[in-house]
C-alpha cells in the first residue's frame, strides 16, 4: 500500500552576524526565543562577540557556526601583518567588498588562513565548537579561497558549510549571468568532493517567503535560509520573523537546525 504522506522538508533559518552590536544579539535572542529561527554564525571579530557568547550558551536547541569574516571590522591577527598582506586598509580595518578584488598570491592566503583561524580560535578558546560555518559577505564562496577554506574544516573538523546561492527573484534582471552559475557550479561541486557538507537550496529567507512553493524549494532535501536579525536595512525582516515566530514556516516545511539536517 503505497503511504500518502507528504515529504517534511527541513529548514534550517539561520541568523547571521551574531556578535555584530548589541541590537543585532537581543534580535537575535529574541527570534530563537520565540522559535523562529534554528540557527546563527557568531562573528569572532564583532565588538558584541562576548556578549553573543554568553548568550548562545542560553540557547542550547540552536545550532552555531562561525560567521567567518575578512571584510568588516579590525582582524584578530596583528594589523601590521594584515596590511602587509595588503588585507586592512591604513586604519587597520578590512576592505569590505574591495576584498573580492584583490589578488590571490602565497602571502595573501595565508594571511587569510591566519586570520581565519585565529577567529576559529576564539570561539574555541570561549568553549564554543562551531557546528558549521559561512561567511560575511559570502567571502567562504570566491573559488581562490577554497583551498583556506578547506584547511580550516580539516583542522577544525568542521565539514557542515552554507552553499552558495542557488534560489534567485524570477526576474530576467536578478537571474544571474551563465558564467557565474558555472563557477558556482564548478565551486559547489569541489567542496563537495573535499568533503563539505551543504544544505541543497540556499537563499534569503525574504525569497522563501515570497512564494515557499516554487519547485526548488519544494523538491529540495534540505534549505538553508539566511536572515539578519535587528541589521539596518533589514526592519521588515526582523518585524515578520519576531511577529509570527513558530507560524513563519508553511506547510511541508518543518524548521531544524543544522545538526538535525545534515550527518556530520
Amino acid at each position: 500500500m503505497k503511504s500518502d504522506r507528504r515529504r517534511i522538508t527541513p529548514v534550517v533559518i539561520n541568523a547571521d552576524d551574531f556578535g555584530y552590536g548589541q541590537d543585532v544579539n537581543a534580535a537575535i535572542l529574541e527570534a530563537c526565543q520565540k522559535t523562529c529561527i534554528s540557527s546563527a554564525t557568531i562573528m569572532a571579530n564583532g565588538p558584541a562577540v562576548v556578549e553573543a557568547l554568553a548568550l548562545a550558551d542560553r540557547l542550547p536547541d540552536v545550532s552555531f557556526g562561525i560567521h567567518l569574516n575578512l571584510t568588516e571590522f579590525s582582524p584578530l591577527r596583528p594589523a601590521r601583518e594584515m596590511k602587509a598582506a595588503g588585507l586592512v586598509d591604513g586604519n587597520g580595518s578590512f576592505l569590505g567588498n574591495a576584498f573580492r578584488q584583490l589578488r590571490p598570491s602565497a602571502k595573501l592566503l595565508e594571511a587569510c588562513y591566519e586570520e581565519l583561524n585565529q577567529q576559529l580560535l576564539r570561539l574555541h578558546e570561549q568553549g564554543l565548537r562551531p557546528t558549521h560555518l559561512d561567511s560575511h559577505h559570502h567571502i567562504h564562496t570566491i573559488p581562490w579561497l577554497l583551498p583556506v577554506i578547506w584547511r580550516l574544516q580539516k583542522k577544525y573538523r568542521i565539514f557542515r558549510m552554507r552553499n552558495t546561492l542557488n534560489v534567485y527573484e524570477t526576474t530576467t534582471a536578478a537571474a544571474p549571468r551563465m558564467r557565474l552559475l558555472a563557477a558556482k557550479k564548478i565551486w559547489q561541486t569541489t567542496a563537495f568532493l573535499l568533503g563539505s557538507k551543504m544544505p541543497q537550496r540556499f537563499s534569503s529567507l525574504q525569497l522563501f517567503l515570497a512564494d515557499p512553493f516554487r519547485p526548488e524549494f519544494t523538491t529540495a532535501s534540505s534549505i538553508e535560509l539566511m536572515c539578519h536579525p535587528g541589521q539596518g536595512g533589514f526592519e521588515a525582516e526582523t518585524h515578520q520573523l519576531l511577529s509570527k515566530g513558530s507560524s513563519l514556516l508553511p506547510a511541508g516545511f518543518r524548521l531544524a537546525n543544522y545538526c538535525e539536517t545534515l550527518a556530520p
